[in-house]
Parts: structure tokens; sequence; C-alpha cells
């Protein structure tokens, strides 16, 4: 994906509101949680569904093992365009949702989510563009480092670290907001 020099500009304001609204939420915010963010909203969850029967177990466990709780955001937005959020866990089980509802939405946003690798190239590039301006709080070159490591291994999904997990003991899935939309609208 080639961008012109505008769409160039557009997408790195879009990219850099994005990173500045998770690092005011997240300040323990670290290079491989910004491409882990970067990864979800690109690819969405593909990463989970390499085999589905594991991945709706796995939330089920999980869904047990979470306490409800209020005190976050429902949803946060992981992609430039708005249309990929993650669901927190916590809240949505405070709420009164349940697993089952979030496995269908993560399950048809895996199906329609169409990950494009070049997507994700071009915007981590443009993340690297503006920790060169300093525009962003990380190091030019760990990003490059971390481009350089990442690439050899085909742009795998990363986990958070270990300091940004200890401080938001993330619990979320990551989905298509229009998928979202439909099944949160229901009674």
């Amino acid at each position: 994906m080639v961008l012109d020099k505008h769409q160039n500009h557009a997408l790195g304001n879009q990219l850099e509101l994005l990173i500045h609204f998770h690092l005011q939420t997240h300040p323990e915010m670290h290079l491989q949680d910004v491409y882990k963010l970067l990864h979800q909203g690109v690819f969405g969850p593909q990463h989970l569904l390499g085999d589905p029967e594991s991945a709706r177990s796995y939330l089920q466990k999980e869904w047990e093992a979470t306490e409800a709780a209020g005190n976050e955001a429902l949803t946060e937005t992981v992609s430039t365009d708005g249309q990929i959020i993650r669901v927190n866990l916590r809240p949505y089980k405070a709420g009164g949702g349940n697993w089952e509802t979030l496995w269908q939405v993560l399950h048809n946003s895996a199906v329609i989510i169409q990950p494009n690798k070049n997507q994700f190239v071009a915007l981590w590039q443009q993340f690297v563009d503006l920790c060169k301006e300093q525009k962003l709080p990380f190091s030019a070159e760990e990003a490059m480092r971390l481009s350089e490591e990442t690439a050899t291994q085909g742009y795998p999904a990363l986990h958070h670290s270990k300091e940004y997990q200890h401080a938001n003991k993330s619990s979320y899935r990551v989905v298509l907001l229009t998928e979202w939309e439909k099944f949160s609208s229901r009674p």
C-alpha cells in the first residue's frame, strides 16, 4: 500500500491521536504495547481463531475467572479508523453482558476482518516516523529494531509488556465495532 503525501499526513494525525489516547489511559505503555495495539487495529482477533474451539473455551474460562467491575471503559478504539475496538471484560460483565454473546461478536469479527500485512507495515512505519519526529515518547531506534525483529517472523501478534499487564490486568477481546453494535443493542 503506497500512500500519497496527503493520505500519509492524515494517517499520521489519526495514528498520533490514537497513541496519545492510549498513553493517557495506559501511561505504562511500552513499545511492544504500541505494536500490539496497532497489530490489533489491523488484524483484529485473527491470531486467536486458528483454533476456534480453543479460543471459545479460553474466553469462557477467562470470563468465569474475571470479576465484574465498572471502573474502566467498556470499549477502547484500537484502529485509526475507529472500526476495531477492545471490549473490556470486567465492565461488560458488570453491565450484564455474557461471554457467549461476546464469543459470537468475536467470531463474526474474525470472519469479516480482512487482515492486511502491508497495511500494518505502513502503519508501523508511520509510527516509527512519528517517533523520529519526536511526536511520540518512544525511541525511533528501538521501534526500528522491533520492526526488524518482527519482520523476520512475519509480523506476529505480541503479548503486552509485563508492566502494562501488571498495571491493567488486561482482560478484553478485540472485535469489529459494527458487530459489537449489532449484538450489544439486543435486549
